[in-house]
């Protein structure tokens, strides 16, 4: 079947975001579309399913995944032109979502002459430094390595291509510069009632900040908000847990007697964090 082939690369990417990763997934569907006179929807919905399976944490995927297959239910074929149609009004309801939780940001938070700690690689992160950017504000940037995956190196790389000047230090040092950094501004694949999922390493990096009075922000969509009583307790279940990850990415060679645990994500509560920006009032 054709629609096996989707989202092949997109399987193997763990050092995106959530946002890139849904905006990638979207790319594929619209080349799809364009080369194809008619989609069975039964295999292409076993595609989607099996991407989620592959990012339960993510949200926006949840969340695009969820209304596509609300569009075309019931449908055993959907007309290409149908499903682009769908794919330009989704991106176009959400489109400056991001963008308007950064002007949010910046116009609460002070940044000039403030240095910032980042952990991960967020594609909302990433366009709050953009638009600063733009408005030529540049304050500096300590940006965690993000291990195991080393998603921060791929951040640090693109904010310093925006002109950022940008420390990069592995998180289990962060004892040594906390001093330096006044305040962190972190992304967020999932947001349940009381917590949200982030990048292994983001709950003590709270903890160490909360430790010297340093503010945390988060920074998301509306779209990654998730409540128990909308999803049911098996799916919230299915969102926040994690399947390990491979165990040589730690140790590739684990000699008899040593087990390995590897995991990207982990919950960490918002009683930790001074204030959520999202595109919403508040």
């Amino acid at each position: 079947m054709a629609e096996e082939k989707l989202f092949q690369k997109l399987m193997n990417d763990n050092v995106s975001g959530s946002g890139y990763v849904l905006d990638r997934a979207m790319d594929e569907l619209r080349a799809y579309a364009r080369g194809h006179s008619g989609i069975a929807a039964a295999e292409l919905f076993t595609s989607l399913d099996i991407l989620f399976q592959r990012f339960p944490h993510f949200a926006l995927l949840f969340h695009f995944i969820n209304e596509i297959k609300s569009a075309f239910a019931g449908d055993e074929k959907i007309n290409p032109d149908e499903l682009s149609g769908f794919l330009t009004m989704y991106e176009n309801r959400y489109s400056d979502a991001r963008n308007m939780a950064s002007r949010r940001f910046l116009s609460q938070v002070n940044v000039k002459g403030k240095t910032v700690l980042l952990h991960s690689n967020s594609s909302a992160v990433f366009d709050l430094f953009r638009l600063m950017a733009e408005r030529n504000l540049f304050p500096g940037v300590w940006q965690t390595v993000s291990s195991p995956a080393g998603e921060g190196i791929v951040q640090a790389e693109k904010l310093a291509g925006l002109g950022f000047k940008v420390n990069l230090f592995h998180e289990d040092a962060i004892s040594l510069f906390v001093r330096k950094i006044d305040f962190a501004v972190f992304g967020a694949d999932i947001i349940p009632d009381n917590s949200f999922i982030n990048k292994t390493g983001t709950y003590p990096l709270c903890l160490m900040m909360q430790r010297f009075n340093k503010p945390v922000y988060l920074l998301a969509e509306e779209r990654k908000r998730i409540r128990e009583k909308s999803v049911g307790n098996e799916m919230l279940h299915t969102l926040v847990s994690e399947e390990p990850k491979p165990y040589n990415e730690l140790y590739t060679n684990p000699v008899p007697g040593v087990k390995v645990h590897n995991y990207y994500f982990e919950q960490t509560p918002l009683s930790l964090v001074k204030k959520v920006f999202t595109e919403a009032d508040d």
